[in-house]
């Protein structure tokens, strides 16, 4: 008997879609494991450091600047900032920060996630008074799909005789995006229908893969390959407007099939079994590491977040 889920759910009409967006619609604090938990707020306190950290960067005045002249309700905090502005800002302007040194995690040498996952989650969190324990479930949620869609993705290259030659269209920031609408879908209750658009919505929002021409530029982006900022906007709006009934490839879903997202972002192929397999029960995000140099060190091992160096 065929027990692999992945499977099951197809012969029962569910697609790997429908599976990630009941995970975001159903996933609750007390489904985490302990160590999933634990590592979550690791990951919030070194992805706040990396925020403070990036205060005085270009990146982050630039941004600041900008957000901040648009004005907008009261809603959530710029870190380092006094008063409020807009969720969408606020989200903006820390995740913008967070990765302005380029010190946050990484996930697999694949791509770093934790900042998309967690400063548009934060913001509205902030904005809807949400729980501590509604927090770090979102981050966990919004990681988890991020690093399913880019394991099954795979890395960007192919095989050309004895080596392995890069795609040419190459970029981590368009999966990485996922969980930024995964966090916050999760954090607002979307059901399992509204994160299926949700998703189907972020993947207008996510940005375009430009790593290939940013490793080949003279001079670095001040953005490096993405802009943070704009994939914890586009979550927000994802997830908020999906809740309000706006639809977005409800079928087929945007991450299945011959022509889904993995095709959109430049992938040779995508390994559904590995992007739903075990999901809720086996955790990759806990496969990733806050070492801020692409080391293997798992991030569970680590016990010191890096925020308190600064």
């Amino acid at each position: 008997m065929d027990v692999n889920p992945v499977n099951q759910g197809r012969r029962l009409g569910i697609t790997c879609t429908a599976q990630m967006a009941a995970f975001i619609a159903d996933a609750r604090f007390e489904d985490l494991p302990s160590e999933v938990v634990q590592l979550s707020r690791l990951t919030i306190l070194d992805a706040l450091g990396c925020s403070f950290g990036g205060f005085s960067h270009d990146r982050s005045v630039i941004s600041r600047h900008v957000m901040e002249s648009f004005g907008g309700s009261p809603e959530a905090s710029i870190l380092g900032r006094d008063g409020k502005t807009a969720s969408i800002s606020a989200a903006y302007v820390n995740a913008n920060m967070a990765t302005a040194l380029c010190a946050d995690d990484v996930f697999c040498t694949l791509g770093h996630i934790s900042v998309p996952a967690l400063f548009p989650a934060l913001a509205i969190a902030e904005r809807d008074k949400a729980s501590g324990k509604g927090l770090i479930t979102a981050l966990a949620v919004g990681y988890e799909v991020a690093a399913r869609i880019g394991l099954a993705a795979g890395k960007f290259t192919r095989s050309a005789g004895e080596k392995e030659d890069v795609l040419p269209v190459l970029g981590p920031a368009s999966w990485m995006s996922m969980a930024a609408v995964a966090s916050v879908g999760n954090l607002v209750g979307l059901t399992t229908g509204q994160a299926i658009n949700a998703l189907g919505l972020h993947a207008h929002h996510a940005p375009l893969p430009t790593g290939r021409h940013a490793s080949l530029a003279p001079v670095t982006p001040m953005n490096r390959f993405s802009d943070t900022g704009w994939m914890a906007l586009g979550g927000i709006v994802s997830a908020l407007m999906s809740q309000k009934g706006y639809t977005s490839f409800p079928s087929p879903g945007i991450l299945d099939g011959d022509f889904g997202f993995w095709r959109m972002i430049g992938a040779n192929s995508c390994d559904f079994d590995l992007m739903v397999g075990r999901l809720g029960e086996r955790w990759w995000f806990l496969e990733g590491d806050l070492s801020g140099a692409g080391l293997p060190i798992p991030m569970s091992s680590i016990h010191l977040p890096r925020w308190i160096f600064f």
